[in-house]
Order: structure tokens, then C-alpha cells, then sequence
């Protein structure tokens, strides 16, 4: 009843890790998305106004790679890339559109800036991680278990059987520590996206 128990808890915060895990994913995609948006709608824009924001677009990918997704500085909103999008920002609400055309495309700029903002505080929020409690929690529900097979004399089959349970609990236990931190250790989130754009960035220079 006792493993039953915990192997129900396990699920439950294993589920609900891929799910953050994900949603975390989802955004990086969403971000390089309204990213590349902007960059098109810049070239259909025209004007030296436009190269200045297309250069510290670049400049913005290159940032977040180069700093990686954890950013040295101890404020999270005083990093580089948060710098850069706030350039870019500022110098999308200067454009004075001059036909109909450079109109919407400045209205549908500013709507992809605005949104890129939000996918970039998703990441942002997740760069501090801490252990989660369900560590603690099944730690203890492991040990409570062990104590219950305290009752039975110790041979060869009990003690496999019980290290083959321990091993299988600390192995999930681990997906869920190393699920739990996707911007860093050995399942962070590459930058697939972030590379995808600088690459064809460099190509179109």
C-alpha cells in the first residue's frame, strides 16, 4: 500500500513537471517565432530605421546565446538581452510610418514585441530553480517503506528485490530533479530556435 502510494505521487508531479517542462519549451519556439516575425516585417517595412532595429534583433539572439539561459547578473531584468529588447522596443514606437502599409506593419510589429515580452519573462522566471518538495516527500515514503520490510528476516531475494524498488524510485526521482530545472543541467532546453535564426540571419547578410 505504501510503494502504491508513492509510485501515485510520483506520477502525479512527474506529469505535472513535463508539463512545465514543455510549456517552457513551447515558449522558446514562441519567442524565436515573433522574433523572425518582426525581422520580416522590417524588411517589408524598409528604411535605414529598419536596419538599425534588424541589427539589434541580431544583436538580441546573440546575447541570449552568448549568456546563455541562465544570465550571470544577479537581477534578472538587468542582463543584456533584456537590455537590447528594450531598444528594440523603444526604437519600433519611433518609426513614423509614411503610406497605409508601413502603418499596419508598425501596429503588427509592436503587437509581436509585445508578445515576445511575455515569452521572455516565462523564461526569465524559470532561470532560479530549487529542489521540489516531492523530493523530500518520497525520500521519506521510501524510507517508510524500507521500515516495513523490517519485519521480514533479510536474505538474498528480499534484499534484490528491495534494491531493484530503491533503484527504480531514485531513478524517477532523478527525471524529476533534472526535469525540474529545463534551463539548466542534463536536460536543459537547447537553443535550437536562437541558432536556427542567427544562422539565417548570417545568411541574408
Amino acid at each position: 500500500t505504501s510503494a502504491s502510494l508513492l509510485a501515485l505521487i510520483l506520477s502525479f508531479t512527474f506529469a505535472n513537471e513535463r508539463i512545465v517542462y514543455y510549456q517552457i519549451k513551447d515558449a522558446l519556439i514562441s519567442e524565436a517565432t515573433h522574433l523572425l516575425d518582426i525581422y520580416v516585417d522590417l524588411n517589408a517595412y524598409g528604411g535605414q530605421n529598419a536596419e538599425t532595429i534588424k541589427d539589434l534583433l541580431v544583436e538580441y539572439v546573440d546575447s541570449v546565446l552568448e549568456e546563455g539561459w541562465v544570465p550571470d547578473s544577479n537581477s534578472l531584468f538587468d542582463t543584456k538581452p533584456t537590455e537590447t529588447y528594450r531598444q528594440i522596443y523603444y526604437s519600433l514606437q519611433d518609426l513614423e510610418p509614411k503610406s497605409p502599409q508601413q502603418e499596419y506593419l508598425k501596429s503588427a510589429m509592436l503587437e509581436d514585441v509585445d508578445f515576445l515580452s511575455n515569452y521572455m519573462q516565462v523564461r526569465i522566471y524559470q532561470t532560479r530553480q530549487s529542489i521540489p518538495q516531492v523530493f523530500i516527500t518520497s525520500a521519506g515514503g521510501l524510507f517508510i517503506t524500507m521500515i516495513l520490510f523490517a519485519v521480514y528476516r533479510p536474505d538474498r531475494i528480499t534484499i534484490f528485490f528491495l534494491a531493484l524498488y530503491s533503484g527504480f524510485i531514485g531513478t524517477i526521482i532523478y527525471f524529476l530533479i533534472v526535469m525540474s530545472q529545463p534551463l539548466q543541467g542534463p536536460m536543459q532546453i537547447r537553443a535550437e530556435p536562437f541558432l536556427i535564426l542567427k544562422e539565417a540571419a548570417e545568411v541574408r547578410q
